[in-house]
């Protein structure tokens, strides 16, 4: 098993989300973007999609950022 530390870094991290394809300048670790994808890009059969037109493209994300990057 492996030694896991756990901190509180809330001070130093933020979490944004953001519709759309356009860069997020995310935060990384060991060289990986912390980036998550919605992998439900389409709607299933009985569901519906909320937020945007059933014809436009879904693409969301969110980005762990570093909180000196956001806006106050």
């Amino acid at each position: 098993m492996r030694q896991v530390e756990v901190a509180d870094v809330s001070a130093d991290l933020s979490v944004v989300g953001v519709a759309g394809d356009q860069p997020i300048p995310s935060a990384e670790r060991n060289g990986v973007p912390l980036v998550w994808r919605d992998a439900w890009g389409a709607v299933v059969p009985g569901g519906h999609r909320y937020g945007v037109e059933p014809t436009e493209p879904w693409a969301w994300r969110e980005a762990i950022i570093e909180r000196d990057r956001t806006s106050p």
